[in-house]
């Protein structure tokens, strides 16, 4: 069985919600599509984020 023994502190980022100004740690791994939507020309786009835990916003960091 896999066990959790910590979190390497290199992989953890930080981005402030614009919704409620809280600041949120997340790794990579918890990043996923979360907005499809197609522009003006027709092309099809995907915005990667996560839900803020406190407001339930849509945070979307700059680096995955």
């Amino acid at each position: 069985m896999v066990t959790v023994v910590g979190k390497d502190e290199t992989a953890v980022k930080r981005v402030t919600c614009k919704g409620c100004a809280s600041i949120l740690e997340y790794t990579s791994s918890e990043v996923k599509a979360i907005k499809h939507s197609y522009d003006y020309l027709g092309d099809y786009e995907v915005s990667y984020g996560f839900k803020c835990p406190k407001c339930d916003n849509n945070v979307f960091p700059r680096n995955r």
